[in-house]
C-alpha cells in the first residue's frame, strides 16, 4: 500500500500500467530510501497511521504526536547504567598498589641485570612482602588457595 502510494504520487506512475521489470527497479528505489529513512513523507513508512491520524483530525480530535526517538536520552541512560553497574573487584589497584608494582618490576630488571654480570642480589630486591598475623601461621589453607 505504502509502495503504490510512493509510485503514483511521488514517480507519477501507473503501477498497472508499467512493466515487471520498470516495478522492480521503482520497488527496489523505494526500499533503499524506505531503509535509509529518506522517503519525503512519513506517511509512506506507514499509511494505516497516517490515515487514522487524518481522520482523527477531520473529526476535530487533536492529532497525537507519536513519541521521537531521542538519542541524547538514551546515551544518557546507558552511562547511568554503566555507572550504577560498576562495582571495583580486586583488578582495581589503587595508586599506592601501582607505585609499589612499579617499584618491584625496576628491582626485578635490576636483579636480572645484577645476575647477567655476576653481581651479588639482596635477598629482598624485587620482592613483595605481604604481612600476615602470626595467628594465621597455623592455617593449612594459607598459602594453598
Amino acid at each position: 500500500q505504502e509502495f503504490r502510494a510512493w509510485l503514483v504520487e511521488q514517480r507519477r506512475l501507473d503501477p498497472d500500467a508499467i512493466p515487471r521489470d520498470k516495478v522492480k527497479r521503482e520497488f527496489a528505489t523505494f526500499v533503499e530510501d524506505f531503509n535509509t529513512a529518506t522517503l519525503p513523507h512519513e506517511k509512506y513508512y506507514n499509511m494505516a497511521q497516517h490515515q487514522a491520524r487524518q481522520a482523527a483530525m477531520r473529526n476535530g480530535e487533536t492529532a497525537v504526536e507519536p513519541l521521537k526517538y531521542d538519542p541524547r536520552a538514551d546515551e544518557k541512560a546507558h552511562v547511568a547504567r554503566l555507572r550504577a553497574t560498576h562495582v571495583p573487584d580486586e583488578a582495581d589497584l589503587t595508586r599506592e598498589e601501582i607505585v609499589e608494582l612499579r617499584r618491584l618490576e625496576r628491582e626485578r630488571v635490576e636483579a636480572s641485570k645484577r645476575r647477567q654480570l655476576g653481581l651479588e642480589i639482596p635477598k629482598n630486591l624485587g620482592v613483595r612482602t605481604v604481612e600476615v598475623p602470626i595467628e594465621t601461621w597455623q592455617d593449612p589453607n594459607l598459602f594453598h588457595s
